[in-house]
């Protein structure tokens, strides 16, 4: 069975960030989807990259974190 696979792209900083100039915008991570944002949890891409903990969900594959905006896609394979 084949994983999904994600593309996470950092949109913007937010200007009250807590961690500001972590990971510059436009910054790309690809990696297996391991389960759609959760308002106060860490977004995880494959077992080694995850984002702060997300704040608000913008739309269906658009979200907030204490520091950034991002969004995810599915890689077609």
């Amino acid at each position: 069975m084949n994983e999904i696979q994600i593309k996470l792209t950092k949109l913007d900083e937010l200007p009250d960030a807590i961690h500001q100039n972590n990971i510059e915008t436009g910054y790309t991570v690809t990696g297996s989807f391991c389960g759609k944002p959760e308002v106060g949890k860490c977004f995880w891409v494959g077992g080694w990259f995850r984002t702060s903990f997300v704040k608000e969900i913008i739309d269906e594959d658009t979200f907030k974190t204490c520091n950034s905006i991002y969004r995810y896609e599915e890689v077609k394979q």
